[in-house]
């Protein structure tokens, strides 16, 4: 789908209000106004490293299918990120315990 920022953090104001309607609103706003939405062949370790670069840390939440989840982790693997930087997986990773490892 075609996103933006703008789109990208509606989307996270409504899930943020539909799972943790118990967190204060000013918590859920100033989460949402720091979001970034960046689309981007992220195989790419140039093109990878142009988005996540700069001294702010950043998160990378990664759902991406076992196929490329490796090609994903290998591009990031020369890409050095900000002090405090974390990467979240989302998917299962390979199709069994030997790809996985």
């Amino acid at each position: 789908e075609d996103w933006d920022t703008a789109r990208f953090r509606r989307h996270i104001a409504e899930r943020l209000e539909q799972h943790a309607a118990g967190v204060a609103a000013d918590s859920h706003r100033a989460l949402v106004e720091g979001l970034d939405y960046r689309q981007a062949d992220i195989t790419d370790p140039d093109r990878l490293a142009g988005l996540v670069g700069g001294a702010e840390p950043v998160i990378l939440y990664l759902a991406l299918p076992p196929k490329v989840a490796g090609a994903v982790i290998e591009a990031l693997a020369g890409v050095e990120l900000p002090a405090g930087s974390r990467i979240v997986a989302e998917k299962p990773f390979g199709h069994d315990l030997a790809s996985a490892r």
